[in-house]
């Protein structure tokens, strides 16, 4: 790591956004002093960078379509794992950039690592960053807004309008949409108490149109469908939906399946969740159920995953979430270790293998069949090698006495003596 990139990047560069600096300062960071060799991870990016990954990959593609920076010697990271193996970037610092000291150190290293000197063609001066893009609404005044949920009003018998205020735009809205029990507060007639009589009635001739023409004419029908929009809603999140329609009859489902799902629920009643928000959740984590059980995994496993997903998940909805999430807690699969089995007929020289095709006894057999076709050849015959053999052995367990030793040393003193003699005569001669 050299401190000229970071410099560069920080301070030089023509960048068109903070999360390019950003970005730009991050392979700046690991890359050499020229520049070259940088390739930190997606992740790794996009952390230094404050983004999300989709974020870097725009950035990276249009800095290096401006030039700022290019695919680099991608046997730079050679020593990853090509499954994890990011992508090498070079940073083009301009020639420009280094002071003349600078430029002689930076060469010299690249020399060093088997690289031709930088040259000022190689490295040419960058354009200037990109001019930031303007709003299209800019200089415009912002519309005002309604007023959100007004007061209203019913005109009385008589065609006067009443100062007694109705319903608030939501329970309108429900009154609107044909519900026959909606509370209705009707006006007083002329003569009568001011106190408002409360009725049960149904007014099956009042459509949403209507209704919003008569009571706010100044909001818009954008507004009016958002409003019922964000009430339809809350009522959705207010009553949790029966999701047993849409998972499949219990009769289809296997037994495990069906622990499974039971254990789920109970576990997130007992947590006080509740059944889940999300539409087809049930049918959702059934599939998902059924799949890893005719996958082979273990019941109990699944069933524990399941409790501890309700307990410390409960936005999570399929298995196969929790079962890849054990760097989280989640309980770890059992491992299944194979018994070996037991060989029927052991072969009496090798236990551990069956006699029928043992291939240790076969490898020792073509041994022995190369052996004797080698003897064959050089005329060695099995019972005179066995012979030969046995002499030796035999000769090796005769002990030997005192008398033996002193006869082998005087033939061996005779042996070099007559040895000496010959040498000595053949030097004469010549």
């Amino acid at each position: 790591m050299s401190f000229l990139p970071v410099e560069w990047a920080a301070e030089h560069s023509p960048v068109s956004d903070p999360y390019e600096r950003l970005i730009l300062i991050a392979l700046a960071r690991r890359a050499n002093s020229d520049g070259t060799d940088a390739y930190p991870s997606r992740n790794t990016l996009a952390r230094s960078g404050l983004c999300d990954k989709s974020t870097v990959t725009r950035r990276l593609n249009a800095m290096e379509a401006r030039g700022l920076i290019r695919e680099g010697d991608q046997r730079a990271a050679f020593r990853i794992a090509e499954d994890f193996r990011p992508k090498v970037y070079d940073l083009m610092i301009p020639f420009s950039f280094y002071s003349p000291d600078q430029m002689e150190k930076v060469n010299q290293e690249r020399i060093d690592r088997g690289l031709a000197p930088l040259r000022a063609k190689d490295r040419p001066d960058l354009g200037p960053a990109p001019a930031k893009k303007t709003r299209a609404d800019k200089g415009t005044k912002r519309p005002k807004r309604a007023a959100r949920n007004p007061p209203l009003s019913i005109a009385s018998e008589e065609g006067g309008a009443s100062s007694t205020p109705l319903l608030e735009r939501p329970c309108l809205t429900e009154f609107a949409l044909g519900a026959s029990s909606t509370q209705v507060l009707k006006a007083p007639t002329p003569g009568a108490s001011s106190t408002p009589t409360l009725s049960f009635n149904s007014v099956p001739s009042t459509s949403p149109d209507a209704l919003a023409d008569e009571t706010a004419p100044e909001a818009s029908a954008e507004t009016e469908k958002k409003k019922i929009h964000d009430r339809n809603s809350t009522n959705d999140q207010a009553a949790p939906r029966d999701e047993s329609a849409s998972a499949a009859p219990a009769d289809e489902l296997s037994q495990e399946v069906r622990q499974i799902m039971a254990a789920w629920s109970e576990a997130r009643m007992a947590a006080g969740v509740g059944p889940h928000r999300r539409s087809g959740a049930l049918g959702e984590f059934q599939a998902s159920a059924a799949a890893l059980v005719r996958a082979g995994k273990s019941v109990e496993w699944l069933i524990a995953v399941a409790r501890w997903m309700a307990a410390e998940k409960p936005a999570w909805v399929g298995l196969g979430e929790a079962s890849k999430a054990q760097y989280a807690g989640a309980p770890a699969e059992p491992m299944v270790r194979s018994v070996p089995r037991q060989p029927v007929d052991p072969c009496p020289s090798h236990p551990s293998l069956e006699a029928n095709g043992c291939r240790h006894c076969a490898a020792d057999e073509i041994v022995d069949r190369q052996r004797r076709e080698l003897d064959a050849q050089r005329g060695i015959d099995d019972e005179s090698a066995r012979q030969a053999l046995a002499a030796l052995i035999q000769r090796g367990k005769k002990p030997r006495t005192v008398a033996d030793r002193s006869r082998d040393a005087a033939l061996h003193q005779a042996e070099e003596a007559r040895r000496q003699s010959a040498r000595r005569a053949e030097f004469l001669a010549s």
